[in-house]
Parts: C-alpha cells; sequence; structure tokens
C-alpha cells in the first residue's frame, strides 16, 4: 500500500515514545497474569541507555501516526500469536 517513491527503505514504526524494559515487563505480565521477578544485571558494553523511534520519515513518507497504546499493541500481537499457536 506505500508509495512508489517509499518503497525499498526501512522505516520506523513505534508509538514514537521511549518505554523502559520494566513498563514494558509490567505490560506483558499484567496481560498474561504473570509476576515474575525481573533479574537486573549491570549494564553491558554498547548497551543504549534510553532511546526512542524517529518517525520523521514513516509520517512524511508513509503518513504514519501511531494509533495504538503499548498495552493495545501487546494485546493484539498476544492475540494473533495465540491464534496462530492453536491452529498449528
Amino acid at each position: 500500500l506505500a508509495p512508489d517513491e517509499a518503497c525499498g527503505a526501512a522505516y520506523n514504526i513505534s508509538s514514537g515514545r521511549s518505554v523502559s524494559v520494566r513498563s514494558l515487563l509490567a505490560e506483558i505480565q499484567k496481560l498474561l497474569g504473570t509476576e515474575l521477578e525481573p533479574v537486573q544485571a549491570p549494564p553491558r558494553a554498547g548497551d543504549v541507555a534510553h532511546s526512542a523511534a524517529d518517525l520523521t520519515e514513516s509520517a512524511a513518507r508513509l503518513a504514519y501516526r501511531p494509533g495504538n497504546t503499548l498495552a493495545e499493541g501487546l494485546e493484539a500481537s498476544h492475540a494473533h500469536y495465540a491464534a496462530i499457536l492453536r491452529t498449528t
């Protein structure tokens, strides 16, 4: 569905917001109904402390705008993969 001039390039597709690993874990655990205790290790060489996707190109070339929250995206992904696993 992308216009021809957008083809052949890679684009960031995200909420455009930074999310901590702990926040992501909390959302996944809420979705799955688990209460696992994370094990935190010291940062490794080269680890990125903070990042957020730059949506400038995806907005300009694909008219992309985030439409779901992290929780909504995780829920949709979980439902999709659960359905696939049930059918295999």
